[in-house]
């Protein structure tokens, strides 16, 4: 993309000197980036604290967060937009929905060439957070609401009941399946969260498509092999109502 005066800055965890088996995996990076001749252009650089961290993302001209890492909530993301500066995400567990598709740029997991692409795109033209997406951050992600939501959860907080045990026999003759909320189609594939692989059986993939399963569909045997795979969540009574 003609762009040789970049630095890609590379925050090691905090633990990187403690923990040999995070020092080996830093290692394993810059060896591989040493193989492709980008050495001068990654700098890998101690733990930041959380008070500089608003100039450290305004500071640079794009946020990659690109790995295949689940978080329950990632605010990485939020927090550069927040200071200005645009992220590429991968569409990886919450990232997937953590805003709309017009308002941050996802790229599918491991796809390196659209998120090239993109990032080439953002720097060339000096994008910066849109106003859209502001509005967006400062509307949903209001102090006051947070700290009114805790409140009620913590003063208003009531002792129920135990939950009842019920038993469902996985009968995969009878029961409908539909893809699990940790799997995504993309394209001819599936994605899997926490396998963190892509899986393109063709059956798998038009089952998806068709967004509910039985035997009917496919084999038992092969229903509930996938089931264990973790590709297929059961829908019982109560959910189908």
């Amino acid at each position: 993309y003609g762009l040789h005066d970049i630095r890609v800055l590379v925050t090691q965890w905090i633990d990187t000197g403690l923990a040999d088996h995070v020092l080996a995996y830093y290692r394993s990076l810059q060896e591989e980036i040493a193989q492709h001749g980008l050495t001068d252009y990654f700098v890998f650089h101690d733990w930041i604290s959380d008070s500089d961290m608003p100039q450290y993302f305004s500071l640079g001209a794009v946020t990659f967060a690109l790995g295949n890492y689940v978080e329950t909530f990632g605010n990485t993301p939020y927090e550069s937009l927040a200071c200005g500066t645009p992220v590429i995400v991968a569409s990886v567990g919450p990232y997937r929905d953590m805003l709309p598709d017009n308002l941050v740029t996802k790229v599918n997991y491991g796809d390196a060439e659209e998120a090239a692409r993109l990032a080439a795109d953002i720097l060339q033209n000096r994008q910066r957070t849109s106003d859209d997406t502001m509005h967006w951050l400062h509307e949903n992600f209001k102090q006051d609401d947070m700290v009114r939501t805790y409140a009620d959860v913590i003063l208003n907080a009531r002792k129920l009941g135990p939950m009842p045990y019920v038993h469902y026999h996985l009968d995969p003759g009878t029961v409908a399946f539909r893809l699990a909320p940790w799997c995504v189609v993309t394209g001819d594939s599936i994605y899997h969260d926490f396998l963190g692989t892509y899986n393109d059986d063709a059956q798998l993939v038009r089952c998806a498509i068709r967004g509910q399963v039985t035997a009917k569909d496919c084999s038992p045997d092969q229903l509930i092999a996938w089931y264990r795979e973790g590709y297929w969540v059961p829908i019982f009574p109560d959910e189908a109502e």
